[in-house]
């Protein structure tokens, strides 16, 4: 789980880095139309006031008004060009905007698997012990059950030795609750697991 989270981390984060240069590269195309822009506005107010046409405005009021409505048509294109400029860089910013929410959704969430890591690892500790507990009273309790052969050796009969039973049984009810506790223990590791 922490492994996907990771490898989903990465490639938002390089997600994130191929916007921004998108947005840069909007730049440099940006500068352009606006020199091209103030170059067409210049020579419009040139052409209004007579200047650059040979022999000044008398007598070419004609050429001059056609040449200022194409001018006027090549900045409205600009301005078109512009804001079609503007709309991508405003998209890919809300976009940056969204997968900086998302990485840090991510990060949230990228804690909170790390705690019930080590919640779990705790867990798996605490079952280690159990199951060494457990075997230590198994051990004891087949040490108990053979008693039997080592009083006939000794030519006594199991019934002399009275706590013998006792300790067996307190040892049998202490092996059945340790499965039960690693029954329970087992069941919240699996369902972690699969979660």
């Amino acid at each position: 789980m922490e492994s996907a989270v990771r490898r989903l981390e990465v490639a938002t984060r390089s997600e994130v880095a191929a916007l921004q240069d998108a947005v840069r590269g909007f730049g440099p195309v940006h500068r352009v139309l606006e020199e091209r822009l103030r170059s067409a506005e210049a020579s419009l107010g040139q052409l209004s006031r007579g200047q650059g046409a040979p022999g000044g405005l008398p007598g070419k009021a004609s050429e001059l008004n056609l040449r200022v409505e194409e001018l006027r048509d090549k900045v409205r294109c600009l301005d078109k060009d512009l804001q079609g400029f503007v709309a991508p860089v405003k998209h890919h910013d809300a976009n940056i905007g969204g997968i900086e929410v998302e990485l840090h959704s991510i990060g949230l969430r990228l804690n909170a698997a790390e705690a019930r890591c080590e919640d779990l690892t705790q867990k798996v500790t605490e079952v280690d012990g159990l199951r060494q507990a457990l075997c230590r009273v198994q051990g004891r309790s087949r040490w108990w059950f053979q008693r039997p052969r080592w009083f006939d050796i000794m030519g006594r009969t199991p019934g002399e030795d009275t706590e013998a039973p006792k300790e067996g049984a307190h040892l049998s009810a202490k092996v059945r609750d340790l499965e039960e506790m690693l029954k329970r223990l087992d069941r919240r590791f699996s369902g972690f697991v699969a979660e």
